[in-house]
């Protein structure tokens, strides 16, 4: 089932049969509708030995599932490791930011707060001025979880932003 409602669109997957009955193209026409992603690129994501092989009948609905999550997960997985290399090239040279961290697309950086104690805390709010929504978390902490369906063009844009944003705290010397 695809809802789209005032362009916010979710994906929903029964387990127990919807998505298991429908043919892999219509699945990737479902993901392509509700994502915005070109069909050809939802379909060139996933494994095609896969789905040659589910096209001859040799896979069962349930395996061709499971191979499905996984390639959703491999996204995930691709693009977090861009976006944790991407901001490391620039936190190496920081300094208000010590470190990064996550796993697929959840991820946090580190602030320093010895020079401000709200640092973070400001960070998120310039963030979310430029449109882009962080959480602060423990102080000096700020998670990032943009959403799974996110496209590589979108995250380049979100990078952008994170490193313009810290930019300007970089420049201003942070005066307390």
């Amino acid at each position: 089932m695809v809802v789209d409602n005032k362009n916010i669109k979710v994906i929903f997957f029964d387990i127990g049969g919807v998505l298991l009955e429908i043919h892999p193209d219509k699945m990737f026409h479902c993901i392509s509708s509700a994502t915005g992603i070109p069909f050809e690129k939802v379909k060139s994501s996933f494994p095609e030995e896969s789905h040659n092989i589910y096209e001859k009948g040799q896979m069962t609905n349930k395996e061709w599932f499971q191979v499905f999550k996984f390639a959703l997960s491999n996204n995930s997985y691709l693009l977090g490791e861009k976006f944790r290399s991407s901001l490391k090239s620039y936190i190496d040279k920081s300094s208000i930011v010590l470190s990064i961290r996550g796993k697929g697309l959840l991820n946090a950086i580190e602030i320093d707060n010895n020079k401000k104690n709200d640092l973070a805390w400001d960070i998120c709010l310039k963030l979310k001025e430029k449109g882009l929504l962080a959480k602060p978390t423990h102080g000096n902490i700020i998670r990032f979880a943009p959403p799974l369906v996110i496209t590589e063009e979108e995250l380049d844009k979100c990078i952008q932003i994170i490193t313009s944003t810290l930019k300007i705290y970089e420049e201003s010397k942070i005066e307390i």
